[in-house]
């Protein structure tokens, strides 16, 4: 299995990273992306997904884990973010960091319940 973790914005991780991960999932160059939307703003996270499920397949959508950043914001805002990812037909989440989870495992709590029951 090969994965790769990639730039939010479609667009951008092709103009300003060479990252036409779009192409590699449809292409199969990759079997899988983490897509790195770590960005505080919700509504930058949400347009992130919108324009994500306007360009790609319901197979290569399959195909992608959505990333949470979990040091930029407050945890109930990190668990929107999650929550939405899933209601938006994403199979998986990644949080991130590791240290912020272990760093604050009372604030994390929530993060980690919704995170079990989606197994």
């Amino acid at each position: 299995m090969l994965s790769a973790a990639v730039k939010p914005n479609i667009e951008m991780a092709k103009k300003l990273y060479f990252q036409e991960w779009d192409m590699w999932l449809s292409g199969g160059l990759v079997d899988w992306v983490l897509v790195m939307n770590y960005g505080q703003k919700y509504q930058t996270f949400v347009d992130n997904i919108t324009a994500i499920k306007n360009q790609m397949s319901k197979n290569e959508i399959n195909k992608i884990v959505m990333g949470v950043a979990l040091y930029n914001q407050t945890p109930e805002n990190a668990l929107k973010k999650i929550q939405y990812s899933y209601d938006a037909g994403f199979k998986g989440i990644a949080l991130f960091s590791y240290n912020v989870i272990t760093e604050h495992l009372n604030q994390m709590k929530p993060i980690l319940s919704i995170n079990a029951m989606k197994e």
